[in-house]
């Protein structure tokens, strides 16, 4: 399968779908101390993460990365275990649509669909790593009062790709972001996607980690710094010397998800 040509190039969709998932199954499984299910809601395939040990005051979503185009549950299934673990609290890896067969909107109405589906009077917290990131921005933004924080790491907040730093030494591949971002953001073009960056009005309590090497810091930066000049809640972390996909590494995902940890807990007042 093939996106559309630009130039002289195309995007061989399905080569990286291949690639994505040959890196998932190398890397070795973690322990889970607790159930992992793999089941549909409304038709979408999601895999939850229960441990043992849970608080029940709210259930995580977890939207993986993969440039809007590959990536599937298994993706980021280290991410999801240590975040289940971590914060003691349900995952729900949801596998939303992909482009070119589907769009970003697409992808937002899955996410949207699951959490509707489950949540119940359930608190929502929504995870996202890269692209997933702005997919759970966008089903926040629709959802409401009932998610009480966003977890964001890497993410793209900017789809238009206007703030992408090109000159950061560890950002993603560029030129297969902004094709990738073309067929994702359809209908719309490329610099009518959404700007998640620059939000208007006030989001959920939004825990953020970039790493001090990623092309996504400056839109990063922005969001912060919009927040901050409102009152709305928005914690930026930067975690130095780390570029984009710095979550796939278990030491600063450590550091990170447990730094969320304590974001959480204050917002959520629990001990």
């Amino acid at each position: 399968m093939y996106g559309p040509a630009y130039g002289d190039e195309m995007i061989d969709i399905e080569a990286l779908r291949q690639s994505a998932r040959r890196r998932a199954a190398a890397r070795p499984r973690s322990l889970f101390d607790g159930m992992i299910r793999d089941e549909h809601v409304g038709g979408i395939a999601t895999r939850s993460y229960t441990p043992h040990e849970k608080m029940t005051d709210a259930i995580v979503y977890f939207s993986h990365g993969g440039y809007g185009v590959f990536g599937d549950l298994d993706l980021q299934d280290a991410y999801c275990r240590r975040l289940a673990t971590v914060l003691r609290r349900r995952v729900v890896a949801v596998d939303y649509r992909l482009a070119p067969e589907n769009s970003f909107f697409d992808a937002v109405d899955d996410l949207e669909s699951c959490i509707r589906g489950q949540a119940g009077t359930t608190g929502v917290i929504l995870g996202g790593d890269s692209a997933g990131g702005a997919v759970s921005v966008a089903a926040g933004d629709r959802i409401g009062a009932t998610v009480r924080a966003l977890i964001l790491t890497n993410p793209n907040l900017d789809l238009t790709l206007q703030s992408f730093d090109r000159q950061a030494p560890q950002g993603p591949d560029w030129e297969l972001l902004h094709r990738a971002f073309t067929l994702w953001s359809r209908p719309l073009p490329l610099q009518e996607a959404p700007e998640f960056h620059r939000p208007e009005k006030s989001p959920p309590p939004i825990f953020l980690a970039v790493g001090s090497e990623d092309s996504l810091v400056p839109e990063a930066r922005l969001l912060a710094t919009i927040c901050a000049s409102r009152g709305w809640d928005c914690e930026l972390n930067i975690v130095n010397g780390r570029g984009h996909g710095f979550m796939s590494d278990p030491d600063s995902a450590d550091l990170v998800i447990r730094r969320a940890d304590a974001f959480i807990r204050r917002h959520l007042a629990v001990s």
